[in-house]
């Protein structure tokens, strides 16, 4: 079981222990009423430790104390689309304080079809815990919503993000000048509030307001740590104290954003944090509920929360330990690109002086010639693809002979792409794809008999990726376990294969190792009816023996 959410926080300690029983049964109950579910058996739940089972549902509720120590935890276990989920309400009072967690957690179930991995909405326990008692985290106010900032409070927000005790993460969002000179909608405030929405009880999001970016601007220092003009910004914990790099504030452009619905923003941000906020250490008081309160003496779950917080300590000396001996390395990467940085305004410096002489030369040859009209018929292969969902589209437009028969799972996996804010991937997929096309045209023009490996190699290919980049055959173990082979498995029409699906094994490295890794599979039908490649995947590395 994997944990894919976690919401930590402390808690004003004004009863939220005796008060959490009635808080988890009254969100089951109007849950169980939106699924179809028996609500009636839920509004009796008691806190005991036998599991309650409605339905597709199991449901669990436990409470103890001990002096100045108590705790609850509420549990839903939940079957759905193939996979198990399970949401946890667990709340601790101990010496005065109070802390309450919300847990998602998910794992496949064996045998059922594959779906792919998604960024996480928060259970609707975090906004009625949130919006019932005041929240902080390591100090900083934590709501749920939007944060607006105007000129008179752009200080005092700065100094909260420099606050070096800050342990929550903050995204601010920006308008672009249309926006502020109201000549369209109100977009950024769309974003913002998708964004809380996405964020709630993992970090706080502020909106600027009209003047707010200029003057936070000037008191942050300028480039590189500002935002302005419509992008999104994540400022983590650390701003600006020693050994702090700007591009670890990720920035979303507003150019990515333009014309995008307010969904787009939380897509290209919400990930990266909820993925950092599962590894938060757990208060020190945890501890003592499994060893100090009988009714938890017994695991509740296949982990029990002494053996989190322990896990979570060598987790994170771990890490620690791997970023001290990464960081001269990083160091050494980060110089090297600035040499080739300034090694490439050098060449394009070249080319421009170059691009004059032709141009001169050219038009005294010839002054009839129009030469722009003639790089625009060449424009639409070199413009910059930074969105996966949109090099799917295109491809599907433009690529004759490349054919997402089940586009949807296609997009599913480019959605999931996008998320890591990595125009590469969207680069990179658009040269796999144009290859791929152009391999199957030569094939059915009879130009070229062997298969997409050898096309690469052969120096045939205008469009040729790397042969590196290419896999024909997936590993023995791979194909041999079930459940990895059926989540290679994916549509193509009947008149590929009469089963109406085919296992794509041949696959695409668009990046090495680590996450996400981004693949695509395919299946060449070059030799068949159809003289086509099938796309069936184009997304992160999908799970074998070694990323399960």
């Amino acid at each position: 079981m994997g944990l894919i959410y976690r919401s930590l926080f402390d808690v004003e300690n004004t009863g939220i222990v005796e008060a959490a029983p009635s808080i988890f049964r009254e969100w089951l109950v109007e849950k169980a009423r939106r699924a179809g579910v028996d609500a009636g058996a839920l509004e009796s739940l008691e806190t005991r430790g036998e599991p309650l089972t409605v339905g597709a549902w199991t449901v669990s509720s436990v409470a103890d104390s001990n002096g100045a120590l108590a705790a609850f935890e509420g549990r839903l276990v939940e079957k759905i689309k193939g996979q198990v989920l399970t949401t946890s309400l667990r709340v601790v009072s101990s010496s005065g304080q109070a802390w309450a967690d919300i847990d998602l957690e998910r794992e496949w179930v064996e045998g059922e079809e594959f779906g792919a991995s998604w960024v996480p909405l928060p259970p609707g326990l975090v906004r009625t815990v949130l919006g019932s008692y005041s929240c902080t985290r390591a100090g900083t106010p934590l709501t749920g919503e939007v944060s607006e900032i105007n000129r008179e409070s752009t200080e005092a927000f700065l100094q909260q993000l420099l606050d070096p005790g800050r342990d929550l993460p903050y995204v601010v969002v920006t308008r672009s000048e249309d926006e502020l000179a109201s000549k369209t909608a109100d977009k950024g405030r769309e974003r913002a509030g998708e964004l809380a929405r996405r964020l709630a009880g993992i970090a706080q999001v502020a909106l600027f307001g009209p003047m707010v970016a200029q003057d936070f601007s000037k008191l942050i220092g300028g480039a590189p740590w500002h935002v302005h003009s419509g992008a999104v910004r994540s400022y983590l914990p650390g701003l600006l104290r020693d050994g702090d790099q700007p591009q670890w504030h990720r920035v979303v452009h507003f150019r990515r954003l333009q014309d995008q619905p307010a969904g787009t923003a939380a897509r290209l941000t919400a990930g990266r944090l909820i993925e950092a906020a599962i590894h938060r250490k757990l208060p020190e008081g945890w501890g003592n509920v499994t060893t100090e309160l009988p009714l938890f003496a017994p695991a509740q779950s296949d982990r029990d929360w002494q053996e989190i917080a322990e896990d979570f300590d060598k987790e994170n000396a771990r890490l620690k330990q791997e970023a001290e001996a990464s960081d001269k390395a990083f160091r050494d990467v980060q110089e090297q690109a600035r040499e080739d940085v300034a090694n490439a305004l050098r060449a394009v410096e070249r080319y421009q002086a170059r691009e004059r002489f032709l141009r001169s030369w050219l038009n005294t040859a010839n002054p009839d010639l129009d030469i722009d009209a003639g790089l625009l018929a060449t424009e639409a292969s070199t413009v910059p693809r930074e969105h996966c969902t949109t090099v799917v589209s295109e491809a599907q437009s433009n690529l004759k002979w490349v054919v997402f028969h089940d586009v949807a799972k296609v997009q599913e996996g480019a959605d999931l792409l996008d998320e890591h804010c990595q125009p590469v991937f969207a680069s990179s997929g658009w040269q796999a794809f144009t290859a791929l096309n152009e391999y199957a045209e030569k094939k059915a023009g009879g130009k070229y008999e062997g298969n997409f490996m050898g096309y690469c190699q052969s120096g045939q290919a205008k469009a040729a990726i790397s042969s590196s980049w290419v896999t024909m055959k997936e590993s023995g173990t791979t194909g041999q376990t079930r459940r990895f082979r059926e989540q290679r498995t994916f549509r193509v029409p009947e008149e590929v294969d009469a089963s109406g699906k085919v296992y794509m094994e041949a696959h695409i490295k668009l990046a090495g190792g680590g996450s996400p890794a981004p693949r695509i599979h395919f299946h060449d039908d070059t030799r068949g009816k159809t003289r086509m490649v099938y796309v069936g995947w184009f997304g992160p590395h999908l799970p074998n023996k070694s990323k399960n």
